[in-house]
């Protein structure tokens, strides 16, 4: 597959995890650098996310969760 080109405005260097990435899917490449799409949350992080700000709040104001 082709990856569509850019203009040099748009994209001016590539991380090591952009190239692995490239790599791997310039569809998905394409989608995360140039065009910036968001990558979907999964589940269990969000699970996660909220449970670090639960315990953070708790140590902050020793308001307990719920």
């Amino acid at each position: 597959m082709t990856v569509v080109a850019t203009s040099r405005a748009a994209f001016k260097h590539a991380s090591p995890s952009q190239i692995k990435t490239y790599r791997a899917c310039q569809v998905k490449w394409l989608y995360q650098s140039i065009l910036k799409y968001p990558t979907p949350v999964k589940p269990h992080l969000l699970t996660g996310k909220k449970c670090h700000e639960e315990i953070e709040e708790y140590l902050a104001q020793g308001t307990p969760p719920g």
